[in-house]
């Protein structure tokens, strides 16, 4: 027992881990080889506010509705966001096959 929680957080990060390689493929696809690094720097600068500020929220969630539960569907709510707007993304830009 007490070793079932260290491999189903091991198990977790690496079913979700690997996802930030294909999240930074798609800002190199949105954005023209010559604008790529003012992209990344706007990427990167959006990503750790939301990372910094996203505890923040949530607790603030659970003071304000005094339920756990808050955060976490809260969290459900943002990842069917990012989601869709991959959704988005993909039907906006196609992708296209190197030539």
């Amino acid at each position: 027992a007490g070793a079932a929680a260290p491999l189903l957080l091991a198990a977790i990060g690496l079913a979700i881990g690997p996802a930030a390689g294909p999240i930074l493929a798609l800002t190199a696809q949105a954005a023209r080889p010559e604008a790529r690094a003012l992209a990344f720097g706007v990427f990167f600068a959006l990503y750790y506010a939301v990372f910094g500020g996203g505890p923040a929220l949530a607790g603030l969630l659970r003071d304000v509705t005094a339920d756990a539960a808050v955060p976490a569907f809260a969290a459900a709510a943002m990842m069917g966001a990012a989601l869709a707007l991959y959704a988005l993304f993909r039907a906006i830009r196609p992708v296209v096959p190197p030539a």
